[in-house]
C-alpha cells in the first residue's frame, strides 16, 4: 500500500489556521494557549499566574463550558519546559493548551501479514467509552 493515501489524509487535516481569532493567554508572559473571544471575555485577564488559570477552569467547568475530569495536567510554555501550572485535562481545549501524551500501537506480524494493533479506551472513561483509540 502506497503512504500517498496517507500523507493526503494527514494534509488534509491540517487546516486550522491560528491563532484564528483566538487571543493568546500567558502565565507570567509564558506563552501557554490560545482563547477563542467569548472565553477570553470570561477571564479575568490573559497573562496569569497558576492560581488564578486553576480558578478560572474551575469556574468554566461549574459554568458548563467542558467537562471536570479529576486529572491534573501540566502546563508548559514549551515541550520540556519548566511546569508553570496545573489544569485540569478537560481544560486543555478550552484554554488552547497544547497536550501531549504517549499512545502505543503495534505492528504484529501473523501468517497472514502484517496486522496494526490498536488500543480500546476503556469502557468506563467519559470521552469516548469502548471506541479505539490512537
Amino acid at each position: 500500500m502506497s503512504p500517498l493515501p496517507l500523507a493526503h489524509h494527514v494534509a488534509a487535516c491540517r487546516t486550522a489556521r491560528l491563532p484564528g481569532g483566538r487571543q493568546p493567554l500567558s502565565i507570567g508572559g509564558e506563552p501557554v494557549g490560545w482563547v477563542q473571544p467569548a472565553v477570553a471575555e470570561r477571564l479575568p485577564a490573559l497573562d496569569m499566574t497558576a492560581g488564578v488559570l486553576a480558578q478560572a477552569a474551575r469556574t468554566l467547568a461549574g459554568q458548563g463550558a467542558f467537562h471536570w475530569r479529576g486529572e491534573a495536567f501540566d502546563v508548559r510554555a514549551r515541550t520540556g519546559g519548566p511546569v508553570l501550572a496545573q489544569i485540569d485535562r478537560g481544560a486543555l481545549p478550552v484554554f488552547g493548551i497544547r497536550a501531549e501524551g504517549v499512545h502505543v500501537n503495534g505492528l504484529v506480524h501473523r501468517p497472514d501479514g502484517p496486522h496494526l494493533w490498536i488500543a480500546r479506551r476503556a469502557a468506563d472513561k467519559p470521552l469516548d467509552p469502548g471506541k479505539l483509540d490512537h
